[in-house]
């Protein structure tokens, strides 16, 4: 009698979770960072491109709406790896070029604008397999800045997230 009691539960609950399985979602585990900032990804981009090498700091920060104390200030090396594309680019030359290069990169700062809003939603693929699903968006700039002003061109990388696993 107990044994089929049990059968039953373990019925009833596989019933459960089968007719669940696509259904349900939970969210959970979302990613808003500084989606507050700007009234739309468009609108970021929009004021990305409004920028150009030679405006100074003050343009910059004045065009996005922003403090540098709300960015992230770039290390060396990832100002290394913004302009060559590895943080471990290796200068060759003489010494005294070398020793050039390595002014160069000193004269140099930046910040990174992280910019994103990821909903996750959770659920359930089948009774023992957990789906994610990812929507939204998520951007990153980076900019640098030599003598006060931006050296170069925003390096703006992301774009809309639509993502969805399985485990």
């Amino acid at each position: 009698m107990a044994k089929m009691r049990l059968m039953a539960i373990l019925l009833v609950l596989t019933l459960a979770f089968t007719g669940c399985a696509g259904r349900a979602p939970v969210p959970g585990g979302d990613d808003d960072t500084n989606s507050k900032f700007y009234e739309s990804p468009g609108d970021l981009i929009n004021r990305i491109n409004q920028l150009h090498p030679g405006m100074t700091h003050g343009q910059v920060f004045h065009i996005l709406d922003r403090h540098a104390a709300e960015l992230t200030k770039l290390s060396r090396a990832e100002i290394n790896g913004a302009l060559y594309g590895s943080q471990n680019a290796q200068f060759d030359g003489s010494l005294a070029e070398q020793e050039a290069a390595r002014h160069f990169l000193q004269s140099l700062y930046g910040y990174r604008l992280d910019y994103a809003k990821v909903q996750r939603k959770h659920g359930f693929s089948s009774p023992i397999r957990v789906r994610t699903n990812k929507e939204g968006y998520r951007y990153q700039v980076l900019l640098i800045f030599q003598h006060g002003r931006l050296y170069d061109q925003p390096i703006l990388s992301g774009g809309v997230v639509t993502d969805s696993s399985s485990r």
